[in-house]
């Protein structure tokens, strides 16, 4: 091999070494999120309220009659190759909360929540309603 491939291929091991901490720590957190929520949670509906870039966007919810506000990150892997801030603001979406800290939650960006469903009850459903999961 040449000096020149050699540099490049440690290069390359540097990085991953350097990258591989990042996706084990997401990968953590996450599976730490999903077990939360497999303990206890409800569903609610998201209504997003801003996107300031296309990478995060800023919702509200209601809670026993309170307006619960918070953020999450949003890309292509949740919305789609083609989706524009207009289309993912002008959308409803469902949010499943763990009950014992509320800032623990999941967006549920591929259950569409149709226009008819206006009802929500005070504390949310233990279940998406209508098996509107089982629908794709």
């Amino acid at each position: 091999m040449k000096k020149n491939e050699i540099s490049r291929m440690w290069q390359f091991i540097l990085l991953a070494i350097f990258m591989c901490p990042f996706f084990i720590l997401g990968y953590l957190q996450n599976s730490k999120t999903n077990e939360k929520l497999k303990t206890c949670s409800f569903y609610t509906i998201l209504h997003p309220i801003r996107m300031p870039d296309s990478h995060k966007m800023y919702f509200f919810y209601y809670h026993k009659g309170i307006k619960k506000e918070g953020s999450t990150s949003v890309g292509a892997t949740e919305l789609g190759a083609f989706y524009t801030k207009t289309s993912a603001l002008s959308k409803r979406y469902w949010i499943q909360i763990y009950c014992e800290d509320f800032d623990v939650n999941k967006v549920l960006w591929k259950i569409n929540v149709p226009d008819t469903l206006q009802n929500i009850p005070a504390n949310g459903w233990d279940k998406i309603p209508y098996s509107l999961d089982k629908l794709k």
